[in-house]
């Protein structure tokens, strides 16, 4: 996604209006300083919750390609919508001012609402698809017709879901930028006022975006990447109310926001929540662990059976399935007359991999993106061989097709296992 200043910056004043004289509250250095933060800020936030938020969301919509498109569409939409309001509203600068302390106070507000929404995600997709479906081989129905209703209806739930996690706090954060633009001093030209704002939201977007890709959940956990970067807007809000207030007006209001805001947090993610999620959905969780690729959670049934679940809430084997990870195995290791070396792509529970092992072959190498799959593995022993402890195998924490594209081995047989088929991304993997 372009820095959230890309669709912004014509949204606001015009460069005539910007070199005309104003009158402020506060020094022209400090509200210089204000607009420069809030924009970083913004930035970072923005695309840091997009990140973290997507993460999140395909537990409930699913990785699919449908599903990306949802997400950033509605990130878009709500991005647009806040600067539009921005530019309505934002006449001058005292008023630019307050509105900048309102929307990033409401943006914190509404990242801490959507993680309640986010919760009740199940609730809302029931509601949203309720509605009498067509009955098969009813007059003036085909298959066709059917199948495309259907589909036409899943889209417009997963894209209801993202809207209803995602669009407020996406606009209160695109009221921020063209704000910043109100801030700027008299004596400064429009061009080096637009630089340096835009400059300062684009560091701010690669930043959020590298943060929350490779940083945030792997170190706090989704809830605590989702309540910190609800966090971050509060003290630019406060700032920006400092500046707008006077001194009392402004302690007493920033102590309540930082209260109410708190209260907020402990009644909207309520410690190990997301863990309960998975929990709801698949049973007993006996191991879980978040890294910065997958979310991953062993999860036991009431028949006895262990699966292994994914953030993006498919499961991939267990137990239960694990005749088949044989057969991915054994199969074409005793198809080839004479077998030296094996390479599985996808680990899943290691089933395929720990039966590959046992045929005896100088070279076997499992590949798998995910070092918290591969650390699941223990918990399937009894039906894996125990391989990742019986050094029988390699394992490659690598994506499948990079490190097939690179190695400079060459294999007698390779296997694989990968996710179903409508998995964005992985028809790299059925190529």
């Amino acid at each position: 996604m372009p820095p959230t200043g890309l669709t912004m910056i014509n949204c606001s004043s015009k460069p005539d209006e910007l070199s005309r004289p104003r009158g402020r509250d506060a020094p022209a250095a400090s509200l210089r300083a204000l607009a420069t933060t809030a924009a970083l800020v913004a930035g970072a936030v923005s695309l840091a919750s997009e990140v973290v938020w997507t993460r999140a969301l395909v537990f409930f919509v699913h990785n699919s390609t449908y599903a990306f498109s949802a997400i950033l569409a509605v990130y878009l939409l709500g991005i647009a919508a806040g600067a539009l309001l921005a530019a309505r509203f934002a006449r001058t600068p005292a008023i630019a001012t307050r509105l900048l302390a309102a929307a990033l106070a409401a943006s914190a507000f509404a990242l801490v609402g959507a993680i309640a929404m986010y919760r009740h995600l199940p609730e809302v997709a029931a509601l949203l698809a309720a509605g009498p479906p067509a009955s098969p081989g009813a007059p003036g129905t085909t298959t066709t017709a059917m199948s495309l209703w259907s589909w036409g209806r899943a889209l417009a739930i997963i894209f209801a879901q993202a809207a209803a996690v995602l669009f407020l706090p996406a606009a209160l954060l695109g009221v921020a930028f063209p704000l910043t633009l109100e801030l700027a001093p008299a004596s400064e030209r429009p061009a080096a006022l637009v630089g340096r704002l835009y400059a300062a939201n684009a560091v701010g977007s690669v930043a959020g975006a590298v943060l929350g890709t490779f940083v945030l959940v792997a170190l706090l956990g989704t809830r605590g990447a989702l309540l910190l970067l609800a966090w971050l807007p509060l003290p630019i809000a406060l700032w920006a109310l400092h500046a707008s207030l006077s001194a009392p007006r402004a302690r007493v209001l920033a102590a309540a926001l930082v209260a109410a805001l708190a209260g907020s947090s402990l009644l909207a993610a309520p410690r190990g929540f997301y863990q309960q999620l998975f929990e709801r959905r698949f049973g007993r969780v006996v191991w879980f662990s978040e890294g910065m690729t997958e979310t991953v959670a062993v999860c036991e049934h009431t028949d006895g059976s262990r699966w292994i679940q994914f953030s993006d809430g498919r499961g991939a084997s267990g137990t239960w399935s694990f005749q088949g990870g044989w057969l991915y195995a054994h199969l074409p290791l005793l198809l080839h007359p004479r077998p030296r070396s094996a390479a599985v792509v996808c680990f899943g529970t290691g089933n395929t991999l720990g039966a590959a092992s046992l045929h005896g072959l100088e070279t076997v190498d499992g590949i798998e993106l995910s070092p918290e799959v591969v650390r699941a593995a223990p918990l399937f022993a009894a039906t894996n061989h125990g391989v990742t402890t019986s050094g029988r195998a390699r394992i490659v924490i690598e994506d499948g097709r990079s490190y097939m594209l690179a190695t400079d081995r060459s294999y007698d047989v390779i296997t694989e296992e990968p996710p179903l088929v409508h998995t964005a991304g992985v028809v790299n993997l059925y190529s």
